[in-house]
């Protein structure tokens, strides 16, 4: 399958990381031969002009980050999905929680040349569960090969003993009293025993275990709207879990070396002793990857099968990363020792095996060689675009 004429959608961004990863998808686009236009959600008076244009461009393919690109467009009387409008494919791409996302895709799932492209294989479960006609598959993070430095100018000049980008948000918290209000008893319940039991088994599966206790605690609920009550404690458990891990993180390596950038959230626990530096973009990110020793890295819940885009450019900048066994990471270090595995449970035990592995500078070196060489192998924007040609070849044979 060749698309020759690609629409890439850009909309606003925290920290701009998205917008960039649109920029660099479009490059990626163009290196495989098509042509590639960008509409900028953001400026809406020109977005409008150009979605009318577009229509006698004829492209062959749209493509999103989700919800950018899920709109609909005036036609007579009524309002048509944009990519009917432009009469191609259309493809959502995920790179979070499908669950959080539903609302937005939802109307479009049943089109026809509608595609659903999901972070991982938990997302794309939970979307043929609750979508079976739907038409989706699993698409990783993945970077751009113009992130990639020759591993040879890498690992030197590394003045960062343990660096963490990830914002925190505010204290989740103060939210369980509003929490306690607007749920059902059973589902506060649920909720907080879910999130309590995944944050010390963090590599399971956040909506199956909402599901199956919403099951075990014999809440009498039509078939159809198991769908939304899990929803309705999964936005809230994967946000209070995602935070928690992330300040555990932070926590058990104060101290020795880490340093912290991200929303001004983290100045909250400065008073805990966290290094927190100030926010960074996504081109400053780069250059921290470069300089740092360890990245510390959480695996996202909402995406605990995939591989966050965070991780994939601190790899590609020689940077080694200590990360809990998420079942994605475990098959990381199958193919070959990329990822220090790390318990954040045990502090002591986490401190003693850095200050270990920040001695051995071979074996830092090894590793970080393996994982330069498996995103340049496996992770790249480019290789992601033959993958998804791949995925709507098979739909459309099936």
């Amino acid at each position: 399958m060749k698309f020759n004429k690609v629409v890439i959608f850009k909309g606003s961004a925290q920290f701009n990381m998205l917008r960039k990863l649109s920029d660099d998808l479009a490059i990626a686009f163009k290196r495989q031969g098509s042509d590639v236009r960008i509409i900028d959600l953001t400026d809406i008076d020109k977005a409008v002009k150009e979605i009318h244009d577009i229509k006698y461009w004829k492209p062959d393919l749209a493509i999103g980050f989700t919800p950018w690109g899920l709109i609909n467009v005036p036609k007579g009387n009524d309002k048509i999905p944009i990519h009917i409008f432009w009469n191609c494919k259309f493809v959502s791409w995920l790179v979070d929680s499908a669950i959080s996302h539903f609302p937005e895709f939802e109307p479009f799932l049943s089109l026809p040349d509608f595609y659903l492209a999901c972070p991982d294989s938990m997302n794309d479960q939970w979307v043929k569960k609750y979508y079976p006609s739907a038409k989706s598959f699993v698409l990783l993070h993945a970077i751009s090969i113009n992130e990639i430095l020759p591993f040879e100018s890498l690992r030197n000049k590394r003045d960062i003993k343990i660096s963490f980008l990830s914002s925190i948000g505010e204290n989740q918290d103060k939210f369980l009293p509003q929490w306690k209000k607007e749920m059902p008893p059973i589902f506060y319940d649920i909720c907080l025993k879910v999130v309590e039991h995944c944050f010390k088994n963090p590599h399971e599966n956040l909506w199956e275990k909402i599901e199956k206790a919403i099951k075990e605690n014999n809440v009498s609920l039509e078939p159809d709207r198991y769908k939304y009550a899990v929803a309705f404690i999964y936005v809230r458990a994967e946000r209070f879990l995602r935070y928690k891990k992330k300040l555990q993180g932070a926590l058990a390596l104060k101290g020795i070396g880490l340093k912290v950038w991200g929303d001004e959230n983290w100045k909250d626990y400065k008073k805990d002793g966290i290094d927190y530096v100030g926010l960074v973009d996504a081109t400053e990110s780069n250059k921290i990857f470069q300089r740092s020793n360890l990245i510390l890295h959480i695996q996202p819940p909402q995406i605990i099968e995939g591989l966050h885009e965070r991780l994939l450019i601190g790899m590609a900048n020689g940077a080694v990363a200590i990360a809990e066994g998420a079942n994605a990471i475990k098959k990381l270090n199958n193919e070959a020792e990329q990822i220090i595995d790390i318990n954040l449970s045990d502090s002591k035990e986490l401190r003693t095996k850095i200050n270990s592995v920040c001695r051995d500078n071979s074996y830092l070196e090894k590793l970080a060689r393996n994982a330069h060489e498996e995103v340049l192998k496996n992770h790249t924007l480019a290789i992601r675009i033959k993958e998804l040609k791949r995925e709507l070849t098979r739909i459309a044979m099936n």
